[in-house]
């Protein structure tokens, strides 16, 4: 692991995506950086869903691979780019050459998809 769980509380995240998207980063790293934050919602998939739910929302998009990754980013932008299902642009490849799922939702995502056909 490049980075240490210490030193990712005293990273600007800005500069940590700037690092990812560089050199892309292990699953690992990528999901120990965002249990230091404690604004990141665990689970936000299961939370997202369950206010479709709540709702009756039956219709909602969201993006299974990331669209773009943004090299250089100034205080207060959007991070739409850390939430798809596949980070191809940021996470290392797997073993066989495959994109890494999203640590941060490929579970809870596979779940919802297996116990909601």
């Amino acid at each position: 692991m490049k980075w240490h769980s210490p030193i990712l509380k005293m990273i600007p995240l800005r500069e940590w995506y700037k690092e990812a998207y560089t050199n892309r980063v292990s699953p690992e790293e990528w999901e120990a950086m965002f249990a230091t934050r404690p604004w990141y919602p665990q689970h936000y998939l299961d939370i997202y869903f369950d206010r479709f739910e709540k709702y009756g929302v039956v219709l909602a998009t969201y993006p299974l691979l990331q669209q773009s990754c943004p090299r250089n980013m100034p205080p207060g932008s959007p991070a739409w780019f850390v939430n798809p299902i596949f980070c191809q642009k940021s996470l290392e490849l797997q073993a066989d050459a495959s994109v890494s799922p999203n640590p941060l939702c490929f579970k809870d995502f596979l779940n919802i998809v297996n116990t909601n056909n």
